[in-house]
């Protein structure tokens, strides 16, 4: 790859020049941290069209919820919700209507 790689604590970078993201994936341990992540970036208002976001229920019940209640309020759309793997309930995905036609993101397998 020719991206840059950046060695820090994801909560310790500023993320200016994000203003669109068209993916995001954050999971970091424990889970309120990714949630803490999440608003830490949207703290620099990215335009962002797709989330997967890991709240893992199966061992961690604090954000899955807030989580949820926290992307809803910004206008995001659930498309599959407690995505599973082995251990239980982990994940959620999450489209921007804005960007993202949500009819073909319920299309996504899982």
């Amino acid at each position: 790859r020719k991206n840059t790689i950046i060695i820090a604590d994801a909560l310790d970078i500023p993320y200016t020049k994000d203003k669109r993201i068209d993916y995001l994936s954050i999971d970091i341990e424990p889970a309120i941290n990714t949630f803490n992540c999440l608003k830490h970036i949207f703290n620099y208002n990215p335009t962002i069209s797709i989330i997967t976001f890991e709240h893992d229920w199966y061992y961690d019940q604090s954000t899955k919820m807030e989580s949820r209640k926290y992307l809803e309020d910004k206008g995001f759309v659930l498309t599959h919700p407690d995505v599973k793997c082995h251990l239980g309930e982990y994940e959620d995905w999450w489209v921007n209507p804005l960007t993202v036609s949500v009819e073909k993101a319920k299309e996504f397998k899982l």
